[in-house]
């Protein structure tokens, strides 16, 4: 039986959560007025199944989870994708700060975490939460699984694609 190009999980396994603790940037995806979708990349932070990403208030993606409380996070890294779909909510007064501050010191240095948001760069007043209640990821490897299983060898195979650049 062929592998599965992508598949449906209940939990993420060692190698997303890997990829899912490293400093990435994720697609953030919300649904506006007249069911229009709305994708943004963003920096998040992920833990216990939800994703945590900073945001303005007046931001497309708050107006859409005040409309349309979901949400989906995709990111994307060099052997595939993995992503999250679920209930959307944002965070603001108590807790905000903490979760923001936590989402930041992934992305800046020491350095940068004490100039970032005095330097006006980072005007955002709430987070946005993305429960991952629907997981899904795909790899590289289910495509090499399958062309080996047609009788080619992954050296053969590496001439069939045009080199991505990231």
């Amino acid at each position: 039986m062929d592998e599965k190009l992508y598949s449906t999980q209940t939990n993420y396994d060692d190698r997303c959560l890997e990829v899912l603790s490293q400093p990435r940037e994720g697609i953030i995806c919300t649904v506006g007025p007249n069911s229009t979708p709305h994708s943004v990349p963003a920096w998040y932070l992920f833990e216990s199944d939800k994703f945590y990403i900073s945001t303005h208030s007046r931001s497309r993606r708050a107006k859409n989870v005040i409309e349309n409380p979901v949400g989906r996070v995709l990111v994307v890294y060099s052997g595939g994708w993995i992503s999250g779909a679920g209930a959307a909510r944002l965070i603001d007064g108590d807790g905000f700060e903490e979760l923001q501050d936590r989402v930041l010191e992934r992305y800046l240095t020491e350095e940068g975490q004490k100039h970032f948001k005095s330097a006006g760069a980072f005007p955002d007043d709430c987070v946005l939460e993305i429960s991952a209640e629907k997981k899904m990821t795909w790899s590289k490897l289910s495509i090499a699984s399958n062309i080996q299983k047609s009788g080619y060898t992954l050296e053969e195979s590496a001439k069939w694609f045009i080199p991505i650049k990231h």
